[in-house]
């Protein structure tokens, strides 16, 4: 049996672009309350979309479904753990589409065997891919997908062109649009 989304609450972490479209999506078709977890909160955003700021003690308390949207980094960087987990509802759903290095592994699959969580779905692990052999490919209450969020010819020439515009940004010496590394900046000239 699965479990329905109906007027439950969605915890994000990370409220980038993608998180605020999953808010929104959640909130219009399934009804969620949505709260989530940040660096800082950010009040114009929790006003359009509806959603409240929230410690990460209460994000991880209160989810039904804790959904992450976070960059990886040096704060991010397996902050899924088993403390974390073992903090989660019993009943909880974790989702990870943003980089399979910010969970646990191990913690994770400990966490749906024993009961600490519901469920999982992953687009992401780490190791990626990961082996048939891993018993969370075996849990009937996890689902993993083989990195689908961008496998698609939308989303493929979106990146291509992406990429172009910063290409030639790059060779002109003018400031890329999308640049995700300001550092470079450090070893080119730009206008």
């Amino acid at each position: 049996m699965g479990k329905s989304l109906t007027n439950k609450t969605l915890g994000i972490f990370g409220l980038g672009q993608v998180g605020q479209q999953v808010a929104r999506l959640c909130r219009r078709t399934f009804g969620m309350n949505v709260i989530y977890h940040n660096r800082a909160p950010n009040q114009q955003l929790e006003t359009t979309l509806d959603v409240q700021y929230v410690p990460i003690e209460v994000l991880l308390e209160k989810s039904d479904v804790l959904s992450v949207h976070a960059t990886l980094n040096s704060d991010s960087s397996g902050f899924f753990n088993a403390k974390a987990f073992y903090a989660m509802k019993r009943s909880a759903i974790f989702i990870n589409t943003a980089n399979g290095k910010i969970h646990d592994q191990k913690a994770l699959t400990r966490a749906v065997y024993e009961g600490w969580i519901w469920g999982a779905g992953l687009d992401v692990t780490d190791p990626s891919p990961i082996s048939g052999s891993d018993p969370l490919v075996h849990h009937p209450h996890v689902c993993i997908t083989p990195r689908i969020a961008l496998d698609t010819t939308e989303t493929q020439t979106l990146l291509s062109k992406i990429a172009a515009k910063n290409l030639i940004a790059a060779l002109n010496a003018e400031k890329m649009p999308n640049c995700i590394n300001p550092t470079v900046y450090r070893y080119i000239n730009h206008k």
